[in-house]
């Protein structure tokens, strides 16, 4: 879902905007008995390098981490 997401833009000032899946920060299970596909329930904005943000699988919250 992630890689399906990436896109780019121009903004308003005419610079070219992309998203880029780089990995998972975490992952976590839901209270949603049924969650609707795609949507977004967590976001978050950050400048730092996307190799200190993304983890490994073993490290995501719904795995036991």
């Amino acid at each position: 879902m992630g890689l399906d997401s990436q896109h780019a833009y121009l903004n308003a000032e005419g610079e070219e905007v992309r998203w880029v899946f780089r990995g998972l920060h975490d992952l976590r299970e839901t209270d949603d008995p049924e969650p609707v596909h795609g949507a977004e329930v967590y976001s978050r904005f950050d400048s730092q390098p996307a190799t200190d943000l993304v983890t490994s699988r073993a490290q995501l919250s719904v795995f036991g981490r």
